[in-house]
């Protein structure tokens, strides 16, 4: 399932469990694929007018709702080299 900004609870996190990094500037998470895009740093526009971005891939990626229903916190498992 790809989860966006309106699928996930405001303040929503994502962490490399591995490295207990978290990844921040996140436009989206596929956890089906296990893809997380992030915007670049520092931000970019591209010839098309969009914000340039970068894919994660992880081995597992798996979305946390604790209470809520919509996911709260994402833990992604295997960086997968790019």
């Amino acid at each position: 399932m790809i989860y966006e900004s309106p699928d996930v609870m405001p303040s929503t996190t994502v962490y490399e469990v591995e490295s207990g990094l978290r990844i921040d500037r996140v436009m989206s998470v596929d956890t089906t694929e296990g893809v997380v895009v992030v915007t670049e740093h520092p931000l970019r526009v591209t010839s098309e007018r969009t914000v340039a971005t970068h894919r994660l891939r992880f081995a597992a990626v798996h979305p946390i709702r604790g209470a809520f229903d919509r996911p709260c916190l994402f833990h992604c498992y295997g960086r997968i080299a790019a």
